[in-house]
């Protein structure tokens, strides 16, 4: 059975990844993967930050993981509050795949409103 993330998520530092390699070998698959996307959702600033850092650093060998999420990511990036996690985003929303006419699409809203707080409303 696989532990719940949000008790490996030690302290309420931002600069602390709490138990980071013990999460990482825990996402083998999409569905510990989606499992530990979900805690960008969680109204803990620390627990965001560092499930954030820990998608980044999953993501630089299982890029296919954020394909799921792609929506949500660049939904994420116009709406989230504060800037580390922006950039956060930033670093992983270039990991996705998109066919040619969703880049189009998807490059007109991040030239023109990346930074702002509009949600995109196009399918995946």
């Amino acid at each position: 059975m696989m532990k719940d993330f949000k008790e490996l998520f030690a302290g309420d530092d931002l600069r602390s990844l709490g138990k980071s390699s013990e999460i990482v070998s825990l996402i083998n698959n999409q569905k510990s993967f989606d499992k530990l996307f979900a805690y960008l959702y969680n109204n803990d600033r620390a627990i965001v930050m560092k499930t954030i850092d820990l998608i980044e650093k999953i993501t630089l060998v299982h890029k296919e993981y954020l394909q799921k999420h792609k929506l949500e990511i660049f939904n994420m990036s116009n709406d989230a509050g504060n800037i580390e996690l922006k950039w956060h985003l930033a670093q992983i929303i270039i990991r996705i795949k998109y066919t040619k006419v969703k880049l189009k699409l998807y490059g007109k809203y991040w030239k023109n409103g990346f930074w702002t707080r509009r949600k995109v409303k196009l399918s995946g």
